[in-house]
């Protein structure tokens, strides 16, 4: 066939595979569909190694095609055609791993990896491959091994080709090897200068670092050492777009225009992201939020980030429990780590600024972090409206306590100055914490215009019920005293040192046993604990659960443990967890943090213990275990304070407060500008 013909098919299945994303197609659909054009396509091109069919190299080929799209779940309906044939080839098999991996399916690309190796022991980027699944279910232990097999390949580096560099530096990454993968890719360019893979993931490795005059530098490199790829050229567009709103002030900005006075009762809420589609202690914050706003008059609005939830395609409005979610379209990839931060921060403010045209809302109230703040604001200025900012957490140093940048990097500067300027330019400002708000006053915010809306409970979730016996025996507890934990499964949540000081409880308590619930990245570290504990019994782990099952399990756990790690993150901010437990009932031990210690009030309605130190968490533990009556009088005298003072309903309440303050003071200013 002509290449005319070739180009005409290929803008063909251009057109109809954003005609399908545009419509929200299923990702049946889109996998049938990106199939069938691959498939033409192949009519027109060899096969692609290492599969011997075209029908399977166009498989191959629209499962990488939809990853890139975004599109896991529909890759993965193509990608099952592949595993369905038992594959015998060592490419094979690595290959489909590769895909798997990409796909955020660990366990099968494991699995994928270990039928390669089991067919050629020393193949490259089948090692490279299971050692990436092991970084990112966060296994250390696994990592490590597989680490030390990798090693050999770090120092002879030579031997390697380009894509296996690439895929061990990817594996680092994920791993938090900064410095490991650092110079990898250092390497990698020296190596293969001519190369622009090597030079964009070592911009990318700078840029999700924090390190922007770095990845600066590195482009300048690559520049001079290749021609300015597509690729590349995008990346210096992506930093440009960065640096325009960290460095050069570039900020988005909507006409001034005004709306007909609309009822003051309607607020429109700017958020990160929202239930269904993530559930998270933020999102269900929020949804709580609005639903006690809801039942206190006001119409409650509420718009996530653009691409959240969306991908490529607009969405109506998603509704749970009567509160609708808007949705809006992201300005070019759904990932918006993958847009120009400018342009992204416009086009979220102009999607706001319908909504507002639209909905005319009274306030505009944006939550964490600071571009939904930046994106919000220029809409209430625009329209004149209050601006509502309400920092839940200090995001650049979570980024810090999971070892995503450091704390001299770049990013965590801007973040922090953005965060403030955010902060400065809201006409109210609400936080978590009488310990935030100190910390936000010495970071020169008005603390007059600081209000506090503590975590709450939904006690109609968090009833006073029996132990559920069925479900105790269907987890092998009896009698023990349970000590427990329910949350993410993250580092700094500190349960290596629960693990371990559970060792030490059993020699003086034997008739105890620890169960932690949730999912995260410390979730495969903790059963290799375990197992190396040989604590299988003692300690149970039954992984995620849902959310209206929490309350029946929490009826299990006598003594609810928060072992959080000191770092500034958690010296400051107030996880969600501890409120429900105490709602309960549940004698609670914490770690000895700040703002720990305030929502316990100073120890009245909890036990801390010295954070990070196994010996003092022993040994407070064991002083609960065996004194059942500090117990009861610990978990009556919190669940008492919380169902009083701690409810949604009540808490909610200084929003009202808030909202009246602005619109009252908004009035004044109005008849003073009219006199």
């Amino acid at each position: 066939m002509s290449i005319s013909v070739k180009f005409g098919f290929q803008n063909i299945g251009v057109a109809l595979e954003q005609r399908a994303l545009a419509r929200n197609a299923s990702p049946q659909r889109l996998a049938r569909l990106e199939y069938t054009l691959f498939r033409i396509k192949s009519l027109l091109q060899k096969k692609s190694p290492p599969f011997s069919s075209r029908a399977d190299s166009a498989r191959y080929l629209a499962a990488n095609r939809l990853l890139d799209l975004g599109q896991t779940q529909a890759a993965f309906h193509v990608l099952q055609k592949l595993l369905k044939k038992k594959a015998t080839s060592c490419e094979v098999c690595t290959t489909l791993g590769t895909l798997l991996l990409r796909s955020h399916k660990f366990d099968q690309a494991l699995e994928q990896f270990h039928r390669a190796l089991s067919l050629e022991a020393s193949h490259t980027l089948a090692l490279i491959g299971a050692a990436h699944c092991h970084a990112h279910t966060g296994d250390r232990s696994l990592w490590l091994q597989s680490l030390e097999r990798l090693r050999p390949m770090m120092t002879a580096h030579d031997t390697l080709t380009v894509e296996e560099q690439l895929e061990l530096a990817r594996a680092l990454l994920t791993a938090h090897e900064h410095e490991s993968a650092k110079e990898l890719l250092l390497q990698t360019t020296t190596q293969y200068p001519s190369d622009e893979k090597g030079w964009a993931e070592l911009v990318t490795l700078y840029r999700n670092t924090g390190e922007y005059q770095e990845a600066l530098n590195t482009l300048t490199l690559a520049k001079e050492a290749t021609s300015l790829t597509p690729h590349l050229e995008w990346f210096q567009m992506l930093l440009e777009g960065d640096l325009a709103v960290y460095t050069k002030g570039k900020r988005p900005c909507i006409p001034s225009q005004t709306i007909p006075s609309g009822d003051p009762n309607i607020i429109l809420h700017v958020l990160e992201s929202s239930l269904p589609d993530q559930t998270s202690g933020y999102s269900y914050r929020s949804h709580h939020i609005l639903c006690a706003l809801a039942q206190m008059g006001y119409s409650t609005k509420a718009v996530t980030r653009p691409g959240f939830a969306t991908k490529q395609t607009q969405q109506s409005p998603i509704q749970v429990d009567e509160i609708d979610y808007h949705r809006i379209l992201s300005p070019g990839h759904y990932n918006y780590r993958c847009n120009p931060l400018d342009s992204y921060l416009q086009a979220y403010s102009e999607g706001i600024g319908e909504l507002v045209t639209q909905d005319k809302p009274a306030i505009i109230h944006a939550h964490s972090n600071f571009k939904n703040g930046f994106a919000a604001y220029a809409v209430a200025k625009a329209f004149q409206i209050p601006f509502v900012y309400e920092l839940r957490g200090l995001w650049e140093d979570t980024q810090v306590a999971v070892g995503a940048i450091e704390e001299s990097s770049d990013r965590y500067q801007f973040f922090k100055a953005m965060e403030n300027e955010c902060l400065q330019q809201a006409d109210a400002v609400i936080t978590l914490s009488q310990t935030l708000k100190n910390d936000l006053i010495q970071r020169a915010i008005d603390p007059h215009k600081i209000w506090i809306v503590p975590n709450g409970v939904d006690l109609e979730q968090f009833p006073l019920l029996p132990k559920d016996t069925s479900l105790a025996s269907s987890l092998g507890i009896a009698e023990e005293i349970v000590l427990g934990y329910i949350g993410s499964l993250s580092h700094y949540e500190g349960l290596e040192l629960l693990l371990e000081s559970f060792q030490d409880i059993l020699e003086h308590c034997p008739n105890t046993k620890l169960l932690i619930i949730g999912s995260g990245p410390m979730e495969s570290r903790l059963h290799e604990l375990r197992n190396n504990l040989q604590l299988q019994e003692q300690i149970i782990l039954p992984g995620r659960i849902p959310q209206d099952e929490v309350a029946q399990y929490s009826t299990l756990i006598d003594i609810m443990v928060l072992p959080r790690l000191p770092s500034r993150v958690c010296n400051l901010v107030s996880p969600l967890k501890p409120v429900e437990a105490m709602a309960t009932g549940k004698a609670l031990l914490m770690s000895d943090l700040p703002v720990l210690q305030e929502l316990s009030g100073s120890g009245t309605y909890a036990r801390h213990f010295a954070a990070g130190c196994t010996e003092s968490l022993t040994f407070e533990a064991i002083h609960l275990i065996k004194d059942a009556h500090l117990r009861n009088e610990l978990g009556s005298s919190a669940k008492d304070h919380i169902r009083k003072h701690l409810s949604w309903a009540k808490v909610c309440q200084t929003y009202k407060e808030v909202y009246s303050s602005l619109l009252t003071s908004q009035s004044k200013h109005q008849e003073q500008r009219a006199s």
